[in-house]
């Protein structure tokens, strides 16, 4: 899997347009990415986005899973204020992480449990509707650690 320093876990939340228990990747925006590489040193990323279209305030189930508000231009997480920045801005940070995180051959894993089904798909889709590429020379590979979990060599006996 090439060298240590081109692993990465991640994870993301996202405001659901679609069915609350599974958001369409179609429809869903990313709300909050978080991802850690595993190079020495830790180096990890963690940004809130919020779109670009959203009037007034956070949608109710976000507001309930994640007890999140926005009061005019602040948003708050447990009342506390936390920053925040547009979608298009955030994932071209990300893909800048992505970049410094790659080994030396410039390819990147990126690890998600569930991530065939929830993250990459959404990213994929937020990547393409906000007009954001990979940065050139990065191969970026998608590894979804759920069917590692769930097959009988994980289970404990």
């Amino acid at each position: 899997m090439g060298n240590q320093n081109s692993i990465i876990f991640f994870d993301m939340e996202t405001l659901s347009k679609g069915p609350k228990i599974r958001p369409n990747p179609q429809w869903a925006e990313i709300f909050q990415l978080g991802a850690v590489s595993m190079k020495r040193n830790g180096d990890s990323f963690e940004e809130y986005f919020l779109p670009p279209n959203l009037q007034g305030n956070i949608p109710t189930y976000s507001k309930i899973k994640h007890n999140f508000k926005k009061i005019g231009n602040t948003l708050y997480k447990d009342d506390e204020e936390v920053h925040w920045m547009g979608i298009k801005q955030g994932l071209e940070m990300f893909m800048e992480f992505l970049r410094r995180a790659a080994g030396s051959d410039g390819v990147v894993y990126l690890i998600a449990h569930n991530g065939s089904y929830f993250d990459f798909p959404i990213l994929k889709n937020n990547l393409r509707h906000y007009d954001v590429a990979v940065p050139d020379g990065l191969t970026i590979n998608l590894l979804d650690s759920l069917p590692f979990v769930r097959s009988e060599g994980y289970r404990s006996k």
